[in-house]
């Protein structure tokens, strides 16, 4: 029986984080933004907050309103919490592991990632803000049932499961802290 070698373990690892990552900053975007709207816009601190990034944020925007923290989130490459960063971060452990995952697996993320690096500022406007977090939701959920069906049952699944799960509790133990 072949070992799994530490720098894939790793990268399996962080491939399963990232993509956790982007659900739940999908996830939170979206609801943050539907509370906003009762709110007349305010509420977008929270999410600077959850994400324990207020010094990096602060550095770049004076004040979290919703276009500053959706640019954040959704468009700021340099920026390890966003989006942007997440996928272009999980696609390159994906590429390191090529030979480890499905054709299915490889071309869903790099679909993704393409689609996402594609994003501008006016597609992350209010009005179509919910349903890009609807479809990254989506695609990571569709990224899931592909794992599920196509990674095999061995020491690379259990690196990927605890990446997950840890990406998980990471964020619910951020969100307990918050709210």
């Amino acid at each position: 029986m072949a070992h799994l070698l530490s720098r894939y373990a790793e990268c399996v690892f962080w491939l399963a984080r990232y993509m956790e990552r982007i659900e739940n900053i999908s996830r939170i975007l979206d609801v943050t933004e539907t509370f906003a709207r009762d709110r007349g816009g305010r509420n977008w601190l929270s999410v600077v907050q959850i994400n324990s990034d207020e010094e990096r944020f602060f550095a770049q925007h004076k004040t979290a309103d919703a276009d500053s923290v959706l640019s954040f989130y959704l468009l700021d490459a340099t920026n390890p919490t966003s989006i942007q960063f997440s996928l272009r971060a999980a696609r390159e452990n994906a590429r390191t592991i090529r030979s480890l995952i499905s054709i299915e697996m490889w071309s869903q993320i790099n679909v993704m990632h393409y689609r996402v690096r594609a994003l501008t500022t006016e597609d992350i406007a209010a009005p179509r803000l919910s349903k890009l977090c609807r479809d990254l939701r989506q695609s990571c959920q569709t990224h899931t049932g592909i794992v599920e069906g196509t990674f095999y049952r061995d020491e690379a699944w259990y690196f990927y499961s605890l990446g997950r799960y840890m990406e998980r509790a990471d964020q619910t133990t951020r969100l307990l802290d918050i709210k």
